[in-house]
């Protein structure tokens, strides 16, 4: 079988240190001379073009100003040089084998339109980061989505609903094959969408844990919570507007929201019937936080870890209800 080339594709979003990390650990890896390291931003700063260019990586920037992450995504996959071209955020910070685990697998399995890996909390976060991940990569906290956040023991064909962009990659004959990119009226979980519509086409996707990677959570209380809206959001619209990512799991922090929300207005009614949803969550909510306690978590992960459990469940329902009205300012 001939060798495919690789492009590692990022998006740069004006975050020098973490971006200037994120290299320098590429830097540090096996093969990564090999490589075309293909950049996309609205701007570069003149340090950060030194930077790349005093690095030992093939690095191709592309200065592309008012573009959406979608139309820089799409623009990397018709400029790559790559047949396969893997996608990371510029926040991510990669393994020494990180290339030669992704030529391994895409080698493994020739006939796939995508593989993609978890991205897992760093071990130097602080504690509300590390509840974040905790939350993430609960089956509580984000149902089919928490397998972006955990390993797990082998490889395995997986739904969109596995995948996350800082961790993933794509053949390009396929995406050509069904002349299919991005959606640009998409800013969150375009790569789902994708995803969806190459599913429905036929095609494969592998999740590995060997194709690991550490991603920085969010740093402020608001950010994650945005974080999780937009989520929401994305997935919402992309059902109204392509019909994909359809199920009802992902929809049910909708009805959460819609039952917080009439729960006032029932206050002179209250019964067992009326608090028992509210009561299992937080009783739920309590269990896993005390089951991240048991396995060595600190008491102060898993109390923050108990209030973001709703907290999140709750954006991802506002995100939700303004994905299916049509609210998908750009972000």
């Amino acid at each position: 079988m001939k060798k495919e080339k690789l492009t590692l594709a990022i998006l740069y979003g004006g975050r020098e240190d973490f971006f200037k990390s994120c290299l320098d650990s590429l830097a540090k890896g096996e093969e990564v001379s090999e490589i075309e390291v293909a950049v996309a931003g609205n701007s570069f700063s003149p340090e950060i073009i030194g930077y790349m260019k005093s690095l030992l990586l093939r690095i191709n920037f592309h200065v592309l100003s008012g573009e959406s992450k979608s139309g820089l995504r799409n623009f990397l996959l018709e400029n790559s040089e790559g047949e396969i071209v893997y996608f990371i955020d510029d926040d991510v910070i990669l393994p020494e084998n990180f290339v030669q685990t992704v030529k391994k697998k895409f080698k493994e399995y020739p006939d796939v339109a995508s593989i993609g890996g978890p991205n897992l909390t760093p071990e130097d976060s602080s504690s509300f980061q590390k509840a974040q991940g905790r939350v993430l990569s609960s089956r509580w906290g984000a149902s089919r989505m928490s397998r972006r956040y955990r390993t797990q023991d082998k490889d395995a064909l997986a739904g969109e609903s596995s995948f996350a962009l800082c961790n993933l990659g794509f053949r390009k004959k396929i995406l050509n094959k069904h002349k299919i990119v991005f959606d640009e009226r998409l800013h969150y979980n375009e790569e789902n969408d994708l995803l969806a519509r190459l599913t429905s086409k036929g095609e494969t996707h592998i999740f590995t844990p060997e194709i690991s990677l550490s991603h920085r959570r969010r740093e402020k209380f608001f950010s994650f919570l945005r974080q999780v809206f937009e989520s929401g959001r994305g997935r919402a619209f992309s059902v109204r507007i392509n019909k994909v990512n359809v199920g009802f799991v992902y929809f049910i922090p909708l009805f959460f929201l819609l039952y917080i929300l009439l729960l006032p207005f029932l206050i002179k009614y209250i019964t067992i019937f009326f608090v028992f949803p509210l009561a299992i969550h937080l009783i739920i909510s309590f269990s896993v936080a005390l089951y991240f306690v048991l396995k060595g978590d600190s008491l102060l992960l898993a109390l923050i870890a108990f209030f973001l459990f709703p907290l999140s469940h709750l954006s991802y329902g506002v995100g939700l209800a303004a994905g299916l009205i049509g609210l998908n300012k750009k972000t």
